[in-house]
């Protein structure tokens, strides 16, 4: 009886404890990919840039942490774009940011879809494959198999 008790309680807490984490190999994914779709479209590739990618993560964290799926925020002082990127240190002129969200998927198709997702899509195309771009940041927040990603672009 005692074991069976334990063994329920331990499938309880497994149940209970979705892990939650930033997934950095996606978001390099993600970034190889947008650039492959940049050079297929003759624009020149984006360099990394670590304070978009702060902002990035920050926002896709807040978007699962507050159940909203937005580029405004209710969180303070986090409001929009710019106020992210300022926030984490970054040149917030001439910023842009996608937003993708997936559940039930693996790890490895979420990328291709998000940036497949992005392509089809007018605006986040434009942003994709704007020549005004220079950086990108992703932030990728998973929790289980459901991802939080966000983009943000920068000159």
């Amino acid at each position: 009886m005692g074991r069976t008790l334990l063994l329920f309680a331990w499938l309880l807490l497994g149940m209970v404890a979705v892990p939650q984490t930033f997934s950095e190999p996606l978001e390099q994914s993600i970034l190889v990919l947008c650039n492959r779709a940049r050079l297929q479209a003759g624009v020149p590739p984006l360099e990394w840039d670590g304070h978009l990618a702060l902002a990035a993560r920050g926002h896709s964290r807040d978007m699962a942490e507050f159940d909203f799926f937005d580029h405004e925020s209710p969180v303070p002082q986090k409001h929009d774009t710019e106020a992210r990127v300022r926030q984490a240190g970054g040149r917030a002129d001439l910023v842009a940011e996608n937003l993708f969200w997936s559940s039930g998927h693996g790890c490895s198709t979420v990328a291709s879809m998000a940036v497949d997702n992005w392509l089809h899509s007018e605006g986040h195309r434009e942003n994709l494959l704007g020549r005004e771009y220079a950086h990108l940041g992703v932030g990728v927040f998973q929790r289980g198999q459901t991802f939080w990603i966000t983009q943000v672009f920068g000159p």
